[in-house]
């Protein structure tokens, strides 16, 4: 069952048997990162990773995500359209503060409080992605945007600690296997880890959680082929390209 206006379709497709049953939900909310609209890689179905985590145990899945929100807008406008009384709880906050033309610190950090204080409100367990070194890691994308990862980074951290919460860490991604040309956005590989990752989280916790990379859909660990790597080296020059016009134009 998927609900929310946002939530995607599909996600529980004919074929797809979800396991366990559903005494347990999931609510996942935030930015482009919890979306689950990534490339296929290794035949590996697109979905978020809090929908991968409810497909594989059978728990229903309540998605509120929108591409391009920050913090305020995940704080102010997504997260108060999620109901209460959910069992896990995943979101994604602060990438678009962090690759924003304006940064205030004080603001971003105010949010992710907000934030993470309406997820705990809402769910038993709540998992937040920790942003990898690598994010948005472009020759053109100024040095500011990696000082401000690590600003959001340590301000999450701050914030698991308080509210009882845990970050799922996926600093070691890295190529076309798990990211995107962007060095911002997961391919389906990538959201299988991080939902992976996110499982083992929760058995650590005490919620027995069925790993979704068990299920043996696709091909996760096959090479990538040359065809892919290909177009992720020709996607990375288009994308630092971008950037580049953006800073000269002073889009940044």
């Amino acid at each position: 069952m998927i609900k929310g206006k946002d939530a995607v379709a599909g996600a529980y497709d004919e074929g797809m048997e979800p396991g366990g049953s559903m005494t347990h939900s999931v609510l996942q909310v935030g930015d482009s990162l919890s979306n689950g609209d990534s490339i296929v890689i290794g035949h590996v179905p697109s979905m978020a990773w809090g929908g991968w985590l409810a497909f594989a145990n059978g728990w229903s899945f309540t998605r509120h995500s929108v591409t391009g929100r920050t913090s305020a807008q995940v704080a102010d406008d997504l997260l108060p359209r999620a109901g209460f009384g959910f069992t896990v709880g995943c979101f994604t906050a602060g990438a678009n503060d962090v690759a924003g033309r304006t940064w205030d610190s004080a603001v971003t950090e105010e949010n992710l409080r907000v934030i993470w204080k309406g997820m705990s409100d809402r769910c038993e367990h709540v998992l937040a992605l920790r942003l990898p070194d690598s994010y948005f890691r472009l020759p053109s994308v100024p040095a500011s945007v990696y000082r401000r990862t690590a600003e959001v980074n340590q301000m999450m951290e701050g914030f698991a600690d308080e509210f009882g919460g845990s970050l799922v860490n996926i600093n070691d991604f890295r190529g076309a296997r798990y990211v995107r040309p962007d060095q911002v956005h997961f391919t389906s590989v990538g959201d299988l880890a991080i939902a992976s990752r996110a499982a083992g989280i929760l058995t650590r916790r005490g919620l027995t959680t069925t790993d979704p990379a068990t299920l043996g859909l696709g091909d996760p660990v096959s090479p990538i082929s040359p065809a892919r790597q290909v177009a992720f080296a020709t996607g990375f020059a288009r994308q630092t390209a971008k950037q580049t016009a953006k800073r000269l134009l002073g889009r940044f």
